[in-house]
């Protein structure tokens, strides 16, 4: 199915009443500029969770829950980014607008990335066969390199933590699992596609990527 269109998304994003999303989950209280409440995600007696009406954001400082209108769809309706998309398109009443993507065009612009440098050595060694991009990490000195061109509009993703990476990017999908019998633990791991970052960019991003561990 073709990807829905940029210019949707935002258009949904303007539409989405946050307030009215959060309160048929929980009861809120406007306090000065934002709305507070019990938070829907975890248990509490006193209320840690905050909304921001204006920018459309929820953030619970008891549990570190927080994101826009679309993952809070995404998380209390156990959806999809573009199921999301489309739950919130029918209640606000947004025509979805559909974009043809170009697999080639893609594949030009993602990165994959390595969230240890074996596996991003792995990439470059045995990738140019298989006509894969070469490959990125932040792990020891593979940050040397820096993220070698790449935007990171569109990134394949060795690894990590689907809630960690939800922060990041609006749309995250687990695609795979690589491992077999003979590996050692830290060889199994999950495979995702991730689009469209969160108002980053890898060359803005790099710095805070650095890992040593």
């Amino acid at each position: 199915m073709a990807r829905i269109a940029d210019t949707t998304v935002n258009e949904v994003k303007a539409a989405a009443d946050m307030v009215e999303l959060v309160s048929a989950r929980t009861a809120l209280r406007k306090v000065g500029g934002r709305y507070t409440g019990r938070c829907p995600f975890h248990e509490e007696r006193t209320p840690s969770f905050s909304v921001n009406a204006a920018d459309k954001l929820y953030y619970c400082f008891g549990c570190g829950a927080r994101g826009d209108v679309i993952t809070f769809v995404r998380e209390t309706e156990q959806l999809d980014f573009n199921e999301a998309v489309e739950w919130l398109a029918e209640r606000f009443g947004v025509k979805i607008e559909r974009e043809a993507s170009s697999p080639a065009a893609e594949r030009e612009r993602c990165a994959i990335f390595g969230n240890e440098y074996g596996q991003a050595g792995a990439i470059d060694f045995y990738g140019p066969a298989l006509g894969l991009p070469k490959a990125i990490s932040g792990h020891l000195t593979y940050w040397y390199w820096g993220p070698r061109g790449y935007s990171g509009d569109v990134m394949i993703v060795l690894g990590g933590r689907r809630k960690v990476l939800e922060r990041e990017f609006e749309d995250v999908r687990a695609v795979a699992e690589i491992g077999q019998e003979y590996a050692m633990a830290q060889e199994h791991f999950t495979l995702f596609v991730c689009r469209k970052p969160k108002g980053w960019t890898l060359a803005s991003a790099w710095p805070r990527l650095k890992s040593w561990d």
